[in-house]
């Protein structure tokens, strides 16, 4: 069993009688080794071998090389190269019998036997070859098998048997040329092998079905390129395959047998062991041989298992046998080899200071290390087994305790080395030649593996101290006991001989296993480290040089695992550029993730062998009295100390031993005795010697680093100041200034820390109380003195508690501002600081204005509290952060940004500074910033003029303040993109100074200016792309006495006109119309003061001028102003340079912006009382403040308010938000201010505009205009003749009446352009056509007709009229067409022919807005319906009717048209002529129906669905928006989050009660199981919709002031339940818009009859008759919406409006609601949003991806039904809820619906309906059916004051007010079925007509209620007619 030490590998021997082993070895190669063996044994568990080597031998040969497939651990050299690890096939040499060993487990026995038969005849095999294998078994009978007596060495060497049947394709040929030719007969060939291997089997497998197989059959080839095709098949591979499958199974077999044989043997002797006699070294041999069994089958675990037994079993029988006489009847008293080095150095003497004649290097020796007479190294050959023959001496009890332990050491070792995968033995002799070990696939190998053998021998070495001493006194026995002990001269020199021993030993020992742990891929790991450990001095000294070398000859060389490569490293740029200890972290260096395991464990372990290195050269200095050229010396609690002793000689005679050699200490002399090496003589011979192989600064201040920077990431602060205490100090001795300034920064603050952590009293050691602060401060400052550089430091290291007073003062009489910076000292030291700063960044500004404050001169920071007075004289409002704090002392500057100290976790008290002022922790609070009323401003706006043909410019106005400037300059930075500004056209408006010098881009220098002055600058700017905005920022450098002062401004601008004007021209024979509409441009009115376009040389304009009040313009009802232009009758001579001048007119406009008069008005208002205050130092603040909340707060329908009321309505003191305004402002001047503004607020509720617009707001604005030519002007009139004359001149007609008419045409040319090219001889043609339609007008005569006429001629036509219906009815319509004729032969030389060219015109038809009244034929028709009176009647209206009509067209230039006034009634009025408001949800005539119709048509009234009547409301927003209490607006976060936090806790309950509890266990029923998993189903539907509420009270921004926190909230929650957040968001908020509105709201939209009519399959007028009721259709249509209903809506647009074809940006084109439609809330392109919706579509579709993502995930882990039920069906409740909610919210037969003309947004958002639900909706749905009312006026009030709104706004509403609360939640969904029966379709009430006819309410086809109006069919219409 027992096999080679560190090979998987066992012997199988085979007999080939046949000589076929040749020919097969090549086929057996490839399918070795063995592979995948698994061992059963009935005493252990099951293990698993992955390759198991096999050395084949011949039988009864004994070969030098065998062959083998051993691994890449012991390669074997056979007839092939060593070491490549594969497997060579030897010869056969002559043969031998091995003689049997009484031991088991010394020899090397076969597990299998095999025979090799080459037969294919079967005739053959019974006379020849069947003898021969009976004979082989006979002789080779497994013990197993044998029915004779076996003893134990026989089951110690059991093996097994197989029989091998190799098949070749021409084995009827000799073997002699088997490689030349292949037999073809390979069938015959074949069938013959087949029949020869049965026998076989026959012959010799036995007859019990149990019986194992042992025959097995292989085929092979002679060489694989002459292989037959017939063999090239699977049946080989499939021999193979059979033969090593019988091969592992019989090898495991024999090995099985053995382990067995071996345990049993073993437990037998170890029985046995209180016996006298009884032999721990025969059991060692004996167990030792069942470990060796298992290593060499590859059970490494189990073997070094065994040894590890082994050697507590030594142990154990050490300790028993204390007596040296028992001990020595089983070992040797002591080792040889010691025993010779000791005998040796105690033969000479060699003092101290004796000179060397040959020279000697101490490297030489820690390469080598000492040898003995063999020539081995002491201690390098400890794990080299083969050293001796140890099995052999243990055997004979010949063997030391010493080497018997080492014995043991190398086995574990070479064990954990295979575990390792490290490839080479420590044994062979490569690997003492070479030192090292190579490593394969480095990267694989087990580093943590490497590091345990490196721990074991730290511990072996330690202990192997005590057993050399012993060693070697024992073997000095016999000399101390009478015989001569040549140079031993005194017990001191042997005891410090066996000293040097132990040393040398231990030493070579160590570096043995560092070698063979040494590996790659540790170095390569480390390599980034490795590069920053060598100095880096950019000129070295030689003796840096000297110590950088790892090639030194003086020293011995340090092996390490952490190696210094000098030559790695690039030198740096500097000498002082050396790397501080931040730099070279580790742990950022060296990511943990990318280290491999077990990396810093063998780096550890490493450390501590070359510590242990370490330390015996220094117990070698010490012993012979050498401490180093730089005198560090050990501490006084160091035993070895003796700085401060003196020798004293026993004899009473002193001696001084101190003495002084070539300037170094030298001691008297010592013989060494035990180092007898000249090499290692060197280390103690001086200081100087000891010093070059013990101390190294530079690598030791490396070595101190990295361990400081290890010792921090583990928080090991004792260990980390003790190596940065040292770190410094080799810094201080290396000169190293920056880096010793590092350094020492470091060390301080790790020392404050740790004084921070409070320890207690007495927990510092000896050595952090011997660390000063205040030396150490000194030394670093001192040292930066000298420096170039500025060394940075962490603030918070050194200073506690820092702050801020966020209270800023104003000086006296000068500009800027100070305030308090309060710092608490830790360092124990005072610091002068030459500067104390503080960098301040603005807070939500774009450009992020910086402001630093600083000190006026050195301050010194004691220890503990300080206060230090920080100033600026620069002035920047706003809110600013604290950014930066910096302290410089020296070089040495102390910086804490905001991130720093936002992390740092400040020990420091707070300063008391006697105030109670409360202070920001720098970084978390804000500092308000604003200057004085005294204080220098700027203000920045666009110019108040603007001429729309010249460059635009912005204003900079400076108002001086108190200060008295002699220098000033102004810095203009553009802040937009594709602004430039030019200040080189840059003009002073209102000072006498003019600008000095514009020599610098965007700078301007101004002058001197005085005190209370101000200056205005005028700077046009260009833009390179269309930009509404712009931004503009002003760095304003003052001087004043002497100082430097700077203001800095910045300010958006919306440069966009407030006012668009828009110009139509109508051109007459001798003028110009020019109607100009005038309009607010954005959503701000305006009101114009005055209006003028003067008349130039060319041109006379005429205007109306008069304006008594200004004029108000709103955005949707523009001014309407008509200019009449003629050509000058004065004849004037104006040159060609002129002409384009004067062809141009100028329209000149004064006004103001509502914005601007708001603004000034508040001013005016607060600035005035406030001036007369204490607080009037604050009012430029509150001003800006206060303009900016009311501008932010005000709606476009506030704006329309203000603009009309001509008051500003202003809130309370809480509304505006000023206590987040005043939160910078000192606690004592917030509460004064604070109680003055709650003052101000009462007595200020309205603020009232002036009637007249203030100057300080004109602006002006000039529009030029050119006046457009026209070469032809058609003038055209047609004259009915004959006809009756009505009131107003209106000609009256009667119906089938003929009219003659006359039409009159002529054209002229006077607005052609001068020196055109047509003359007024050049004739025209003209061609007129006219156009009606057939059932207005017939038209006779020459209705179409073409003539040539010259300019100013008229031409007559006659013209017939047949009117076709009754009423007013417009003209016919005249279409016109001008050609040229001219003459080809002009110019042409051609006598004939002409040529017609059309000409540019413009027509002037001057019946455009004429009418006839046609009235009914009297001689035709019967009048029983019709009385005369009612036929005057019509015809006064109408001419009433037709005279305005013609007013309005021709003199609407006179004044601005009224439409708010309308005739009673407007049946004789034309559709075209009636006016019509148009309705929106924003207008100002939306928001107040007061002055709309409200009458009722006498024949109809406006029915509900039950029957009720109806009466249009009548209220206004504003009287809904005042009756709400004023806290009921206000939102709460806090409230919001917390009701979030209720649902989601509700869900999650719910979730872990209904998972835990309802199990199988607990609920055996499936029934009840399955029903109460329902109701969790259920419940948490509920919860659910609660949830979904909240996300849209976050759309609605009512659940919180933050509209961020809002989205944020709503996106989450909304994305969690599958709902399109923002898409929802975006057309909720359109629904409330157009609630009610039939063309414009977005769910719930009812269809009209026709749609009805039309999806039914009916014809409109049918709903009346068929009244059927239709209870499964209703519930059909009932769980259909309920299901999906909401999913159709959010994908196909179901129940919204269908009129996308008016997206304003064209989206709607094509597309319709429906599958496949277009219209859906997931695609960003979709018709209900605009293009800036995109982003936001997307990013609601990234959030159901995320859900949808998360539900995939958790389906495929815990199963697609867990999710059906914990998921699924609750989004199927939580949408059953949300449909229901809004479908009755929407749906009652008491609620109408509009059209547009009949509906504004007060009206539509009556038309809702609040419900009861009971505590399900008060508190889970959170009040949204109870109060929905309310929510469709005031969306922002949330939900928990909803109910008291309610209450508020009854009164208001009065009967319009509609809920439904009867039965509570039973009625609820009681209502859905009435809803749905009674709910159909919507319509007009019958009867009604003018406004209530846009009324519509539900009807139904059940029968149910008011029934549809009776409708005609079209076929009764047309035969009617």
């Amino acid at each position: 069993m027992d096999q080679s030490a560190s090979s998987s590998k066992v012997t199988v021997e085979y007999v080939d009688p046949s000589g076929i082993y040749p020919v097969i070895s090549g086929d057996l190669q490839k399918n070795l080794p063995l592979r995948n063996l698994h061992w059963n044994s009935a005493t252990r568990p099951l293990r698993s071998i992955a390759s198991l080597h096999i050395d084949l031998v011949e039988a009864g040969v004994h070969t030098t090389s065998s062959t083998t497939t051993a691994p890449l651990r012991e390669p074997a050299v056979q007839n092939g190269a060593p070491g490549t690890g594969e497997t060579y096939l030897g010869s056969n040499v002559g043969a031998k019998r091995e003689r049997r060993h009484q031991i088991p487990g010394l020899r090397q026995t076969p597990y299998l036997k095999l025979f090799f038969l080459r037969c294919s005849d079967v005739d053959a095999y019974r006379s020849i070859h069947r003898k021969q294998i009976r004979e082989w078994i006979r002789e080779n009978t497994p013990p197993s098998q044998s029915t004779a007596s076996l003893n134990t060495q026989e089951f110690h060497d059991a093996f097994e048997w197989l029989i091998v049947h190799v098949v070749l394709p021409d084995d009827g040929r000799s073997i002699s040329h088997a490689s030349n030719r292949v037999n073809t007969d390979t069938k015959t060939s074949k069938r013959g092998s087949a029949a020869v291997t049965e026998k076989v089997r026959a012959d010799f497998n036995g007859g019990s079905k149990t019986a194992v197989d042992r025959v097995a059959q292989i085929q092979i080839t002679r060489d694989s390129e002459s292989v037959p095709q017939a063999i090239n098949n699977e049946e080989p591979l499939a021999g193979w395959e059979e033969f090593i499958s019988k091969t592992k199974a019989l090898v495991l077999s024999s090995f099985d047998l053995r382990v067995t044989q071996y345990e049993e043997d073993i437990k037998e002797r170890d029985a046995q062991r209180n016996i006298p006699g009884w032999n721990f070294n025969t059991f060692f041999v004996l167990k030792e041989g069942l470990a060796r069994g298992f290593e060499s089958v590859g059970l490494v675990e189990d073997a070094l298992t065994g040894y590890q037994e082994l050697a507590l079993g030594l142990t154990s029988i050490i300790e028993i046998a204390d007596d040296e006489v028992q001990r020595g009847d089983h070992f040797k008293s002591f080792t040889d080899e010691l025993s010779a080095e000791l005998k040796q150095a105690l033969q000479t003497e060699t003092p101290q200071h004796q000179p060397l004649e040959k020279k000697s290097t101490m490297l030489s020796f820690f390469e080598n290390g000492q040898t003995n007479d063999n020539g081995h190294v002491l201690g390098s050959n400890i794990l080299d087994t083969n050293r001796k023959p140890f099995r052999e001496l243990i055997l004979a009890n010949e063997i030391s305790i010493f080497d018997f332990r080492c014995y043991l050491f190398a086995k574990e070792v070479s064990l954990l080395l295979r575990l390792a995968n490290v490839s080479g033995s420590p044994n062979s002799n490569e690997s003492s030649a070479s030192g090292s070990v190579e490593t394969a696939k480095s990267d694989s190998q087990d580093l943590l593996l490497l590091a345990e053998i490196c721990r074991r021998a730290t511990e072996f070495l330690a202990a192997s101290g005590r057993m050399i001493r012993d060693d070697l006194r024992s073997s000095i026995h016999p000399l101390s006991r009478g015989h001569a002990t040549p140079g031993l001269s005194s017990v001191s020199t042997f005891d410090d001989t066996i000293e040097d021993i132990l040393a040398s030993w231990t030493f070579s020992a160590a570096q043995c296993i560092l070698q063979v742990t040494r590996t790659p891929t540790l170095t390569r790991q480390l390599q980034p480290l490795l590069r920053n450990l060598s100095p880096s001095d950019e000129n070295p000294s030689p003796a840096q040089i000297s110590a950088m070398d790892p090639n030194r000859v003086d020293l011995p060389r340090r092996t390490s695992s952490l190696p210094v490569h000098a030559h790695q490293a690039p030198n740096p740029s500097s000498p002082d550029a050396f790397p501080s200890i931040t730099s070279l972290d580790a742990a950022r260096l060296l990511p943990p993730a990318s280290l491999q395991t077990g990396t810093q464990e063998l780096a550890a372990q490493h450390a501590d062998l070359e510590l242990l290195k370490r330390r015996i050269i220094a117990d070698v200095g010490q012993r012979y009295g050498r401490f180093g050229i730089h005198g560090i010396r050990p501490q006084a609690s160091d035993p070895f100390c003796f700085d401060d002793m003196d020798d004293i000689a026993l004899d009473g005679t002193a001696s001084n031993i101190d003495g002084t050699q070539n300037g170094h200490n030298s001691l008297s002399p010592k013989t060494v005795n035990g180092l007898p090496d000249q090499d290692l003589e060197q280390v103690p011979q001086s200081d100087e010697t000891f010093s070059k192989a013990y101390e190294d600064y530079s690598t030791a201040a490396s070595y101190f680093r990295q361990l400081a920077t290890f010792y921090y990431n583990n928080d090991w602060m004792r260990l980390e100041i003790s190596m940065l205490d040292m770190y410094a100090q080799c810094l201080q001795h290396l000169d190293r200034k920056t880096d010793f300034c590092q350094a020492g920064l470091q060390l301080l603050a790790r020392l404050i820390s740790a004084r921070g952590r409070r320890y207690r009293p007495g927990e510092f050691n000896e050595h952090e109380k011997s660390l000063q602060l205040g030396h150490y401060l000194r030394d670093v400052i001192d040292a930066s003195a000298r420096l170039q550089q500025t060394i940075s430091a962490p603030l918070h290291n050194f200073f506690g508690y820092v702050s801020l007073d966020p209270y800023i003062r104003h000086f006296d009489n000068q500009d800027g501002f100070k305030t308090r910076l309060k710092l608490q000292n830790l360092m124990g030291a005072r610091l002068e600081a030459q500067e104390v700063r503080v960098k301040i960044v603005g807070v939500g500004t774009d450009q992020h204005d910086e402001i630093w404050l600083r000190t006026e001169a050195s301050e010194v920071l004691h220890p503990g509290a300080n206060l230090i007075t920080v100033q600026t004289t620069t002035m920047s409002q706003g809110w600013y952060n604290v950014e930066l704090i910096e302290v410089r002392s020296a070089n040495i500057l102390l910086v804490s940004d905001t991130a720093a100290l936002r992390s740092q976790n400040f020990f420091g008290q707070p300063v008391e500074n006697g105030t109670h002022d409360p202070v920001c922790e720098v970084g978390k609070t804000h500092v308000l910033v604003w200057p004085d009323e005294q204080a220098l401003c700027v203000r920045l706006s666009l110019s108040r003029s603007i001429h729309l043909g010249k460059p635009r410019s912005v204003e900079i106005l400076v108002s001086t303040g108190r200060n008295r400037i002699t220098q000033g300059r102004l810095v203009l930075r553009a802040c937009s993109a594709g602004l430039r500004l030019h200040t080189a056209d840059a003009e002073i408006r209102n000072a006498d100074t003019p600008i000095s010098t514009k020599s610098r881009t965007g700078s301007l220098d101004l002058g001197a200016f005085d005190a209370a002055s101000e200056i205005s600058v005028r700077v046009p700017y260009g833009l390179e792309s269309d930009l509404a905005d712009i931004k503009v920022r002003t760095e304003f450098t003052y001087t004043v006495d002497g100082r430097e002062y700077l203001h800095i401004h910045s300010k958006g601008l919306n440069i966009q006109l407030p006012l668009n004007v828009n110009v139509q021209d109508n051109f007459q024979q001798n003028a110009l119309l020019s109607n100009f509409k005038i309009g607010a441009a954005g959503s701000i009115p305006a009101r114009i003061s005055e209006y003028n376009m003067q008349s130039t040389e060319m041109f006379r304009v005429s205007m109306s001028h008069s304006i008594g009040e200004p004029l108000e313009i709103f955005p949707r009802q523009p001014l309407s102003l008509v200019a009449k232009i003629q050509k000058s009758t004065v004849d004037t001579q104006i040159t060609q340079a002129d002409l384009a001048s004067q062809s141009k007119l100028l329209l000149k406009l004064r006004y103001a912006c509502l914005d601007k008069e708001i603004s000034t008005a508040i001013e005016d208002a607060l600035s005035v009382p406030l001036r007369k205050s204490e607080s009037s130092d604050l009012s430029r603040l509150l001003l800006t403040a206060l303009s900016q909340v009311i501008a932010s707060t005000l709606s476009i329908h506030d704006l329309e308010t203000i603009a009309l009321s001509r008051e500003i309505p202003i809130a309370t003191f809480a509304q505006y938000g000023w206590e987040s305004i005043l939160a910078g402002l000192g606690p004592e001047r917030r509460a004064i201010i604070s109680s003055w503004l709650v003052d101000w607020h009462e007595k200020h509720r309205t603020i009232r505009l002036p009637s007249k617009i203030d100057s300080r707001n004109l602006l002006d604005l000039a529009v030029p205009v050119e006046i457009p030519h026209v070469p032809i002007v058609v003038e055209a009139h047609l004259e009915i003749c004959g006809c009756a004359t009505g009131p107003g001149d209106t000609p009256v007609a009667a119906l089938d009446q003929s009219l003659l008419a006359e039409l009159t045409i002529q054209y002229s040319r006077y607005w052609a352009q001068e020196h055109g090219q047509m003359s007024s001889d050049d004739l025209m043609s003209i061609t007129y056509e006219f156009h009606a339609g057939s059932d207005i007008w017939l038209i006779g005569g020459q209705r179409k007709a073409q003539f040539s006429a010259k300019a100013r001629k008229r031409c007559k036509f006659s013209v017939v009229l047949l009117p076709q219906r009754l009423g007013h009815l417009l003209y016919p319509s005249l279409e016109v067409r001008v050609s040229q004729i001219h003459d080809k032969s002009r110019g042409s030389g051609d006598s004939t022919g002409t040529g017609i060219d059309d000409v540019a015109y413009e027509l002037d038809y001057l019946n455009q807005a004429d009418g006839i009244l046609i009235v009914p034929n009297l001689s035709t028709s019967t009048l029983s319906s019709i009385s005369a009176s009612t036929i005057l009647k019509e015809v006064a209206i109408a001419a009433m009717s037709a005279t305005t009509a013609r007013k309005s067209f021709v003199h609407n230039s006179e004044d601005i048209v009224s439409t708010s006034s309308s005739t009673s009634n407007s049946i004789a009025a034309s559709p075209e002529d009636t006016p019509r408001q148009s309705p929106s949800a924003t207008s100002l005539s939306s928001l107040d129906s007061g002055s709309e119709l409200q009458s009722k048509s006498k024949n109809g009234k406006l029915l509900d669905t039950y029957g009720n009547e109806f009466q249009l409301p009548d209220f206004t927003i504003k009287q809904i928006r005042d009756a709400i209490p004023a806290h009921c607006f206000k939102r709460s976060a806090a409230k919001g989050l917390g009701y979030v936090a209720r649902d989601i806790a509700s869900l999650a309950a719910t979730f872990y009660l209904f998972h835990t509890y309802l199990t199988p266990e607990n609920v055996p029923s499936v029934p009840l199981r399955g029903l109460l998993w329902g109701v969790y189903t259920f419940v948490q539907g509920l919860f659910g919709t609660g949830l979904w509420v909240l996300a849209h009270e976050c759309g609605h921004q009512s659940f919180s002031p933050s509209k961020t926190l809002n989205d944020t909230v709503g996106w989450i929650c909304h994305s969690a339940l599958l709902v399109p957040y923002f898409s929802w968001k975006i057309s909720h908020g359109k629904h409330h818009k157009a609630t009610g509105n039939l063309e414009r709201d977005m769910v719930f939209v009812p269809k009209t009859r026709e749609e009805y009519a039309s999806k039914a399959g009916y014809y409109a007028h049918e709903l009346s008759e068929l009244m059927e009721e239709t209870p499964i259709v209703t519930a059909g249509t009932m769980i259909g919406q309920q299901l999906v209903g909401w999913l159709w809506y959010i994908s196909m647009n179901v129940t919204g409006h269908n009129h996308h074809e008016r997206q304003p940006e064209g989206r709607g084109k094509g597309k319709s609601n429906g599958f496949a439609g277009g219209v859906n809330h997931f695609n960003p392109s979709s018709p209900l949003y605009e293009g800036k919706d995109a982003k936001l579509i997307l990013l609601s579709d990234l959030g159901l991806a995320i859900t949808a993502a998360l539900i995939i995930t958790v389906g495929r882990t815990f199963g697609w039904a867990n999710v059906a039920v914990w998921y699924i069906l609750p989004y199927l409740w939580v949408n059953h809820w949300l449909v229901a909610i809004t479908f009755l919210q929407h749906t009652d037969p008491t609620l109408p619906h509009y059209e547009a003309e009949s509906w504004n947004f007060a009206r539509g958002a009556a038309a809702t309906i609040d419900r009861e639900f009971g505590f399900i909706g008060r508190h889970l749905f959170h009040g949204i059916i109870e109060t929905h009312v309310l929510h469709h006026y005031v969306s922002t009030i949330p939900f928990y004051n909803a109910d008291e709104a309610t209450e508020a706004i009854k009164p208001v509403m009065g009967q319009h007010y509609r809920s439904n609360v009867e039965g509570g939640p039973i009625g609820f969904l009681k209502s859905m079925w009435r809803s749905a029966r009674m709910c159909h379709w919507v319509e007009p009430c019958e009867g009604v007509e003018g406004e209530q006819k846009g009324v519509l309410f539900f009807r139904n086809r059940n029968g149910l209620g008011v029934p549809p109006q009776k409708m005609a069919s079209p076929a009764d219409s047309t035969s009617t007619s």
